[in-house]
């Protein structure tokens, strides 16, 4: 062999290796991702965390974290919660039906195809199956709004979608098919000639049903990864692949994309004796005390109140701020509080990976939020101009009330919440509808970004709940956001 060839040949031996090199990480990669799933998965049961199956099939697919002895009772607390949330996406579905209706009217001519409009629809009314799968009202009213929304577009084999739900709902309570029947025999003004098409066709069906006095087995299938028609199967390994799909399967690399992190931690054991009960105790004075001045107020005024009376700038306090609440402000308490919620906001970032701040740039901003089982709760928030957030639950009222962290695809971190005054005015857009909740202990610090909306249901037991919220608030507060969005987005695979 010609001198000249060994080059090239060593060359070539050299990028074999380098190629096997790089399979065997790829594959200890893969090998690890699968362990860390694996372990992630048993410290998720060892904490009292659960994913979907739930026993009860309004919760199945619901996110929540509470402690291993009140799981059921965060489970029936809530299924409560779902109910009041589920007809909030009816409506939303309604309002896609009524966009794309004008589209295909030519009202709005931002799009000819209202195909977007109706696909939005369905998303939401299986949103509101989901939350609420056992109520007849829920699935008579799904029914309605689908036979809208089938209306819109192509409607071959949609009509079948809008019988199965109207006979969910009959066999759920039969005493529907009475006012289901009125409803479809009433004339309504806006109906499109699709629409009324679709009301004589579903109308025989009830007619049928009404009259012998039963209602068929129609299958919810109209979503396939649905089981018994609401809760979402856990993902199952295929076999039987063809050998070469098998191999690229097996090569995936996997990647998390813009990732939202939380950490909790019960800090009970690490602080002094009693440390949480005398937080709690001078907060709920203090709470009671101060409310007695607006005896008439709504409890969420009320709540904005007390915050605004606060002397949030808890690391910087003057003598006219300790004077406020000096049982609070002088205590050893509030110190060691205040030094721990410093650092647990600074290390949150730390710990997750996100940009460096410098200290001089940002301040601690602290604050008790007291609930007394009066209603009060917090709408949907987020913390502008601040980089991370914290809570830490002095006092809790059992397995109920707790904070609910909002999937960022559902709801978008820089949108308007502020506008929606009551409860019910929002929901996050299905199906990204179901939020983490987190049922507090006392002594559980949870950290979060605060671009992360959340928010606090109507707390309405007769426990009262107390917690501490801080903020680490930007003094220059346009790029405060910047810290996780972009760090953790740049950290590339877990």
């Amino acid at each position: 062999m010609a001198m000249g060839a060994w080059p090239w040949r060593l060359l070539a031996l050299c990028a074999v290796a380098a190629s096997e090199d790089l399979e065997a990480l790829r594959g200890k990669v893969r090998s690890l991702q699968l362990e860390l799933r694996s372990a992630q998965a048993e410290l998720l049961a060892a904490e009292g965390t659960s994913a979907a199956p739930w026993a009860q099939p309004s919760v199945c697919n619901a996110r929540i974290r509470s402690a291993e002895d009140a799981r059921d009772s965060a489970a029936e607390y809530l299924a409560k919660q779902h109910a009041l949330r589920a007809p909030f996406y009816l409506k939303a579905a309604r309002k896609s039906f009524e966009k794309g209706l004008k589209q295909l009217k030519g009202i709005d001519k931002s799009n000819s195809d209202p195909f977007i409009k109706q696909h939005e629809g369905q998303l939401q009314v299986v949103g509101a199956l989901d939350l609420a799968p056992d109520s007849a009202d829920i699935w008579l009213e799904a029914g309605k709004v689908s036979l809208s929304l089938a209306s819109l577009a192509d409607s071959e084999g949609e009509i079948q979608h809008v019988v199965a739900m109207f006979a969910r709902a009959a066999q759920l309570d039969a005493s529907k098919l009475e006012p289901a029947l009125k409803w479809l025999q009433r004339k309504e003004s806006k109906e499109n000639e699709q629409e009324k098409q679709l009301r004589k066709i579903l109308r025989g069906e009830v007619k049928r049903w009404n009259h012998t006095k039963s209602v068929p087995d129609v299958p919810v299938n109209f979503v396939s990864t649905l089981k018994q028609g609401i809760c979402f199967k856990q993902g199952s390994k295929r076999a039987g692949w063809p050998e070469d799909v098998a191999s690229i399967i097996d090569r995936f690399q996997e990647r998390n994309v813009f990732p939202t992190k939380i950490l909790s931690v019960n800090v009970l054991s690490m602080l002094p004796e009693g440390f949480a009960d005398r937080l709690a105790g001078l907060a709920e004075a203090k709470y009671q005390q101060f409310s007695k001045k607006f005896p008439d107020i709504d409890p969420n005024d009320l709540n904005d109140k007390f915050f605004g009376f606060q002397s949030t700038h808890a690391s910087r306090l003057g003598s006219g701020d300790v004077k406020k609440w000096p049982e609070m402000y002088r205590s050893e308490d509030f110190k060691i509080l205040t030094r721990v919620m410093d650092g647990a906001l600074r290390g949150f970032l730390e710990r997750t990976g996100a940009a460096a701040t410098e200290a001089s740039d940002y301040d601690l901003v602290l604050w008790a939020a007291v609930y007394p089982g009066n209603g009060g709760r917090h709408g949907y928030h987020v913390h502008q101009g601040s980089a991370s957030s914290c809570v830490l639950y002095a006092k809790v009222a059992g397995a109920s009330t707790p904070i609910s962290f909002i999937d960022p695809r559902g709801a978008p971190p820089v949108a308007d919440y502020e506008q929606y005054e009551k409860e019910r005015d929002f929901e996050p857009q299905a199906p990204f509808h179901h939020n983490e909740y987190f049922f507090p202990q006392p002594g559980d610090l949870v950290c979060f970004p605060s671009w992360l909306v959340h928010n606090v249901p109507s707390h309405w037991e007769t426990e009262t709940r107390v917690a501490f919220a801080a903020n680490l608030q930007g003094r220059h507060p346009w790029d405060s956001w910047f810290h996780t969005a972009v760090a953790w987005h740049a950290q590339g695979p877990p």
